[in-house]
C-alpha cells in the first residue's frame, strides 16, 4: 500500500505540488492524469525517492520515504517518457548498473536481471553482443520497461508517460501477471 498524506514540494519558483492526499491499495494501478506542469513527474519522482518533499509524509509499501529512502530505491521502478539509455552499454550491464545505483546485491541482480530479460523476450544474442544504440526504438523501450521493473516484483513500478509505444499494454500486463503473488 501507498499512502501519501500532505505531501508538497516547492521549487525556487513555484509550488510543484500542493498537498496531494491519496493512498493506492495493494494490486491497483493508479493514474497521475494533468496538463504539463501539474506535478505528476515531481509526485512519481517523491514517491520513488529520487527527490525529497518539501513537507508532509509518504510511505511505499509500509516504507516511509523521507526515513528510509534507500530501501523504498530499492523496491520501486520508474518508467519515463524520456528514458536516457546510455547506449554505450549492453543489456545486462545497463540492468546491472541501473541495479546496484538501487541499492540490488550482485546475488540479486544475477537472478532478476536474466529472469526479467527474458519475460521481455530480449534474446540472448541482444543481451551481451549488442549495445542499447545499436537496438530498435522498440528494443530500447523494452529495456526501460526492464529498468523500471528488475526490482522488487512485490512493489508497483510508478510510470510515467510514454509515448510511441506499440503493445505496452501487453508488455505491462504480462509482466504484473508474471510479478504477481
Amino acid at each position: 500500500m501507498t499512502k501519501i498524506f500532505t505531501d508538497s514540494k516547492k521549487l525556487p519558483e513555484t509550488i510543484a505540488v500542493d498537498s496531494i492526499d491519496l493512498t493506492i491499495q495493494k494490486g491497483e494501478i493508479f493514474g497521475l492524469l494533468g496538463p504539463n506542469g501539474a506535478g505528476k513527474t515531481t509526485t512519481v519522482r517523491m514517491l520513488t525517492c529520487l527527490i525529497r518533499p518539501t513537507s508532509g509524509e509518504a510511505w511505499v509499501e509500509g516504507t516511509n520515504i523521507l526515513s528510509e529512502p534507500k530501501k523504498v530505491r530499492a523496491s520501486c521502478g520508474i518508467l519515463t517518457e524520456t528514458p536516457g539509455l546510455y547506449v554505450r552499454l549492453n543489456a545486462i550491464e545497463y540492468l546491472n548498473f541501473f541495479g546496484q545505483l538501487y541499492g540490488l546485491s550482485r546475488q540479486e541482480l544475477d537472478t532478476r536481471v536474466p529472469n526479467v530479460l527474458d519475460m521481455l523476450g530480449i534474446d540472448a544474442k541482444d543481451r551481451e553482443g549488442k549495445r542499447l544504440g545499436a537496438f530498435s526504438r522498440g528494443m530500447q523501450q523494452k529495456m526501460n520497461i526492464a529498468r523500471a521493473i528488475r526490482n522488487n516484483s512485490n512493489t508497483p513500478s510508478y510510470c510515467a508517460p510514454i509515448i510511441s509505444m506499440r503493445r505496452i499494454d501487453c508488455a505491462i500486463e504480462s509482466a504484473l501477471s508474471t510479478t504477481a503473488n
